[in-house]
């Protein structure tokens, strides 16, 4: 295991999440120096649970990016116990290009660069919504009728009791028992 390979992948930024599934546990395998990592297709899809559609692709645009290239494919002829695996039942030795800087790379960036561009658009949102927020509270939006709003926000059961008792001041809090704001004894005026 190669801690070193394993932070480059991670300070990484690919824009696509298979490839970096891929490129980690690539890095986990790999020597100190990046080379010599050879996992099968199918260990790939078990550790990462994509699909082998989606491992192929995912290992064909980390070439394309230059992350990885093909490696000395004799390592992935070593069998157990000192033997020797048949030629159509090896694996692909990959190397990742541990030492280029990450402007060589399509497409990649780094993982610090983008972490620092996110924060910055969070702040700019921040200051936008602030600065909303304070032009409404000191230009509030002008309120038409203020008796339009309310009887508007009223419910059908106190439209029934202003149609009752002709009052629109207090039936709602009265529940049509008559108005005792209008008149003293709670007849409508």
């Amino acid at each position: 295991m190669s801690f070193q390979a394993l932070s480059w992948a991670y300070g990484l930024s690919l824009g696509s999440a298979p490839q970096k599934a891929v490129l980690i546990y690539l890095a986990q395998f790999a020597h100190e120096d990046g080379t010599c990592t050879w996992p099968s297709v199918l260990n790939i899809q078990v550790a990462t649970e994509l699909s082998e559609r989606a491992v192929r692709k995912a290992l064909r645009e980390l070439q394309d990016k230059g992350l990885i290239m093909p490696g000395d494919q004799r390592h992935a002829a070593l069998g157990k116990n000192g033997g020797t695996v048949p030629r159509g039942r090896r694996s692909k030795v990959w190397d990742l290009r541990l030492n280029m800087p990450v402007e060589e790379f399509n497409g990649v960036e780094r993982a610090e660069d983008v972490r620092e561009r996110l924060r910055g658009e969070e702040r700019e949102r921040k200051v936008r919504e602030r600065k909303v927020r304070e032009r409404e509270r000191k230009h509030p939006k002008p309120q038409e009728n203020m008796a339009e709003t309310a009887s508007e926000s009223r419910s059908e059961a106190d439209s029934k009791d202003i149609k009752k008792t002709g009052c629109t001041t207090c039936t709602s809090k009265n529940k049509g028992r008559g108005c005792t704001t209008c008149t003293p004894r709670g007849a409508c005026g």
